[in-house]
């Protein structure tokens, strides 16, 4: 029934389904065993936090203000910068942007392909991969925005990211440290709860799952967290 499939036109379609069906495969094992893949990729290509240089003042443990201040270079500032800004509507991991869009490259390939059969004849490899890589970009786009309101990513309701500074959560995939990001689940002035993730506020500070912390800053699409017992106590009455 499906045996065309296996023709020269359609196998470049078939091909990056199963390699979609294969991350999807690894991503979830992973998960399993408490690491995203998706995440560790982002770690490793540095796309899991804002290129920023955290400056904390603490005194006698509290932390007294936390601010950032973006290099002239930050990639957001190039041109590819820009572009995967734009394409990456949702801010989901790349390793899921990367599904998205071969998901879509699969499935509108195979479209083309069909209708193209049913008409006349399908149409050549070259032709119909790249009418279907011209709808990948701006479809990747949307789904990412769609993907984004699945995944634990930054917020699990809509709600301004800000307005969780100075709430306390719970660091529920960690450790933490200054440059590599977990996630912590956080509870809005609603009582809804968020997952976004997390960096430890300042250079020095692992924070480990299961830690109690409280929410002092956003960089980007990330918070900035400290264990909540160094929360600045107000200084005595007089």
């Amino acid at each position: 029934m499906f045996s065309f499939l296996t023709e020269v036109g359609f196998q470049p379609f078939v091909i990056a389904g199963l390699v979609l069906v294969g991350l999807c495969a690894i991503e979830i094992v992973s998960l399993v065993f408490g690491h995203s893949l998706s995440g560790a990729v982002d770690h490793l290509l540095g796309l899991d936090h804002a290129d920023a240089d955290l400056h904390a003042h603490v005194e006698h443990g509290s932390v007294l203000d936390v601010h950032a201040e973006m290099p002239a270079d930050t990639p957001s500032g190039n041109l590819f910068g820009s572009f995967y800004d734009w394409l990456n509507a949702g801010r989901v991991p790349l390793l899921i942007l990367l599904m998205a869009a071969l998901g879509v490259f699969s499935v509108v390939g195979l479209a083309i392909q069909i209708v193209a059969m049913h008409v006349a004849t399908p149409l050549p490899t070259v032709v119909a991969a790249l009418l279907a890589f011209l709808g990948v970009i701006p479809t990747t786009r949307g789904v990412s925005r769609v993907l984004a309101r699945f995944l634990p990513r930054d917020e699990s309701y809509a709600v301004d990211e800000e307005s969780l500074i100075g709430r306390t959560g719970v660091v529920t995939l960690g450790p933490v440290d200054w440059d590599s990001a977990g996630r912590a689940k956080v509870m809005d002035a609603h009582g809804n709860a968020h997952f976004p993730r997390v960096l430890a506020a300042r250079e020095n500070l692992t924070i480990d799952q299961g830690t109690s912390v409280l929410v002092v800053d956003r960089i980007g699409g990330t918070l900035t967290v400290v264990p909540s017992a160094e929360r600045q106590l107000d200084p005595p009455a007089r």
